[in-house]
């Protein structure tokens, strides 16, 4: 079990296709993971708008392993 206390964060990234890559080495190695997703978007999407931003970089994607885990995780997504 990844608990707050025992995990260590592997990898942030904002790619769509980067985080499927990263959930499908960590499954086949049968490394358990935790996956945050953090919205990058203004709060305020009426005020601001959405004008100039891209789109497929408005998400961040944090990948956390058991502290155990984590050199080997680490070899795996290289």
């Amino acid at each position: 079990m990844i608990a707050l206390w025992n995990r260590r964060e592997l990898t942030a990234t904002q790619s769509l296709q980067r985080q499927a890559e990263i959930r499908e080495a960590l499954s086949a190695a049968r490394i358990e993971y935790c996956l945050k997703t953090v919205n990058m978007a203004p709060v305020s999407r009426s005020r601001s708008g959405m004008l100039g931003l891209n789109a497929d970089y408005l998400m961040e994607y944090l990948f956390y392993v058991h502290k155990n885990d984590y050199e080997r995780a680490q070899f795996l997504i290289r």
